[in-house]
């Protein structure tokens, strides 16, 4: 049986880059002793919108999801980070509440890194400023790709950019498995989980997956990425998409 992860992770996010990879040895030694390891059962608070954020969170096993609430309530899902990437660094350097919350997605175990520590190193040395605009360049970027994301007309062409983006994250692979069910991919896309249903089924149908959700096999991924209008940099490229919206029943418009 493995031993729990008890140290920073310096691994690189969705993005290829990590956060902590310019960490001189001294400073990785300083967070590392500094840090909390906290555990959080199902759908549990990593931090809310509206909350102040006094510092960073790495996830270490398990699934988060970014969230934003409007004003009724409403959720909408912006993101699923995965074991190595990092919460709060965003709200914590700008200063003010939390603009989207962030919460466990089944149980899981992460480490909260004290601010102030931190943001000395990245404000005062090259390397942490050349991390931290990496990062936030990598934010602005993930943004721009879920309102590109979100422009897209059917709930397919919306499944097929998900499901790209989950190859993307596990390069070598055409054999996909979710951690989210299918109403909170829903959620994250903008439609109901029977929608996500019939959109997975259509994708079947065409011959582009092979889907017992949640375990997903790509077999035709050019024709997903026409579709998607998808580009490794997050990019919609000019050409149009391979399957034209009138070719899909209206349920799924």
């Amino acid at each position: 049986m493995s031993q729990p992860q008890s140290h920073l992770l310096n691994c690189p996010d969705s993005n290829g880059l990590s956060l902590f990879e310019s960490l001189p040895p001294e400073l990785w030694d300083r967070l590392d002793r500094i840090k909390e390891v906290r555990t959080y059962a199902d759908n549990a608070a990593i931090y809310q919108q509206d909350e102040f954020v006094g510092g960073l969170f790495q996830l270490v096993e398990g699934e988060w999801k970014v969230m934003h609430f409007d004003a009724r309530g409403n959720p909408q899902i912006l993101e699923f980070l995965k074991p190595g990437e990092v919460a709060g660094i965003v709200p914590y350097f700008e200063g003010r509440p939390s603009s989207f919350s962030v919460r466990s997605l089944r149980r899981s175990r992460g480490f909260f890194i004290p601010g102030d520590e931190f943001k000395h190193w990245a404000l005062t040395e090259a390397a942490g400023i050349d991390a931290v605009l990496h990062h936030f360049g990598t934010r602005v970027r993930h943004l721009m790709d879920v309102a590109h994301g979100l422009s897209l007309q059917t709930v397919p062409e919306r499944l097929a950019r998900v499901l790209l983006t989950e190859h993307q994250r596990r390069p070598g692979t055409s054999l996909l498995e979710f951690q989210e069910d299918q109403g909170e991919l829903g959620l994250h896309i903008g439609c109901t989980r029977a929608a996500v249903s019939r959109g997975f089924k259509l994708l079947t149908d065409m011959g582009l997956i092979r889907s017992t959700f949640p375990v997903v096999r790509l077999l035709d991924i050019p024709t997903l990425k026409g579709m998607a209008k998808f580009r490794p940099d997050g990019m919609a490229p000019r050409a149009g998409p391979l399957v034209a919206v009138e070719d899909l029943p209206s349920r799924l418009r």
